[in-house]
């Protein structure tokens, strides 16, 4: 579990009473500081109400550029009265740990163990000025019966990020950061990393050019694939939202064909379309009075480019036969290849910058269903799949999140609380 690249960290948290004469409760505030990339994140929490800063530059920066601060909704407060009461019910766990191990990780403590969030964390007891002194860790070292077995690809000694932004090809490296930095550090399988990189704002998904040109760069990544009979084979392909169709396209038309030892692992796939696309064609056709400039930068603008005008939802006034045809090929297809399945019934996401357009995406954008991550609807998402399959644990093949969509990406890590918002964690326990 990592926090803006920290996987051990400290927060302050003091007992206060509640700002209200009626009231005799106590609430806890809190505060918290991470430093990522140069620039420091603090959060805090103050009388039930959390705060997000990010200062560029860090504290000591000499031309500090202007903090960026506000406040969080709700649902990003840290539960930190659930989070005491874990803790009160913690048991030791130091018989599962050699006793040199334990003296290091605790010295001179008991080391315990309590389940929080879907998460197992290790915590050190000290007896100091009648405090208790804890540091936790969701990942310890010698605790091997908290690690999970997860889901095992067969074959799989390879792994390639597929992405939307212009057409750079095959790269070792993620240039734009499309994917965040941590990707790496939680492919256990892969004994490389390689990343595509498709101009899909100008290319509409179902264009067989375009469709050959990723099947193409594919097939170069492994030593073991077949070219002269388009076969995919030791390889795990990682597809974020419209590089699954795509795929699927491409493995739809027999353009290429998805050997087993090859495993598809897809994230918030519009398989169905995105209604975003509806709602730019309706703004560009001047059917919508309120024109809101966030989210047509986040949709292209007008007109609509053939990428995003490829995403008209299925069946809608916006779509025709030939797609709404395709659409039905490539479904099939992701139903029957796909291994593994990240989708979202929530838009709230993770507490980042770009949480706040994905919101109003959810909220302006004519979805229908309120289960979308602010662009793909659940249903669009997991389209063919059996609603069954899917739960809401990390540990879950097919994972139901509560991401929005660029989380989906893995850009910004996991949620210390919420096991709903754990994508990296997904993915690495898939591995």
């Amino acid at each position: 579990m990592y926090v803006h690249g920290a996987s051990t960290f400290d927060v302050v948290a003091t007992p206060a009473p509640r700002s209200s004469p009626t009231d005799n409760s106590v609430v806890y505030n809190g505060l918290a500081s991470f430093e990522e990339d140069g620039d420091t994140h603090e959060y805090s929490l103050v009388d039930g109400t959390a705060y997000y800063t990010r200062r560029p530059g860090g504290t000591n920066a000499t031309a500090p550029t202007p903090a960026e601060s506000g406040c969080l909704p709700s649902h990003f407060v840290p539960p930190i009265e659930t989070v005491l009461s874990a803790i009160h019910n913690a048991k030791a766990v130091t018989h599962h740990v050699a006793s040199i191990a334990a003296e290091t990780m605790c010295p001179g403590g008991s080391l315990l163990v309590f389940p929080f969030a879907g998460e197992d964390f290790v915590l050190c007891s000290k007896r100091s000025s009648s405090s208790v002194v804890s540091s936790g860790s969701s990942r310890s070292p010698g605790l091997s019966w908290l690690q999970d077995d997860g889901f095992k690809f067969f074959g799989s000694d390879m792994n390639i990020d597929v992405k939307s932004s212009k057409d750079y090809g095959l790269t070792e490296d993620d240039s734009t950061n499309y994917f965040g930095s941590k990707i790496p550090d939680h492919s256990p399988c892969c004994s490389s990393i390689k990343y595509i990189t498709l101009a899909t704002q100008l290319n509409a998904w179902n264009n067989a050019t375009f469709q050959k040109r990723l099947v193409d760069l594919v097939l170069q990544v492994s030593d073991s694939s077949d070219v002269a009979t388009r076969t995919i084979k030791d390889t795990i392909i990682v597809a974020h939202s419209m590089a699954n169709l795509v795929l699927g396209g491409a493995i739809a038309s027999g353009m290429t064909i998805l050997d087993t030892t090859s495993t598809w692992v897809g994230t918030s796939g519009p398989m169905e379309g995105s209604m975003g696309s509806n709602y730019l064609y309706e703004t560009c056709d001047g059917a919508l009075t309120v024109v809101v400039s966030g989210l047509m930068k986040l949709f292209g603008g007008c007109p609509p480019k053939p990428g995003r005008a490829s995403l008209a939802y299925q069946g809608s006034n916006y779509s025709n036969a030939k797609l709404d045809h395709d659409f039905t090929a490539a479904q099939a297809a992701y139903s029957t290849n796909v291994s593994a399945v990240l989708c979202s019934k929530n838009h709230t996401g993770l507490a980042t910058i770009q949480a706040a357009i994905y919101k109003l995406a959810a909220n302006v954008v004519p979805h229908k269903s309120p289960y979308n991550d602010g662009i793909v609807e659940f249903e669009s998402c997991s389209m063919g799949l059996p609603d069954e399959q899917f739960g809401s644990s990390s540990k879950s093949k097919f994972y139901e999140t509560s991401l929005n969509h660029v989380d989906a990406a893995f850009r910004y890590g996991d949620s210390l609380f919420n096991d709903k918002k754990r994508p990296v964690k997904w993915f690495e326990c898939l591995l």
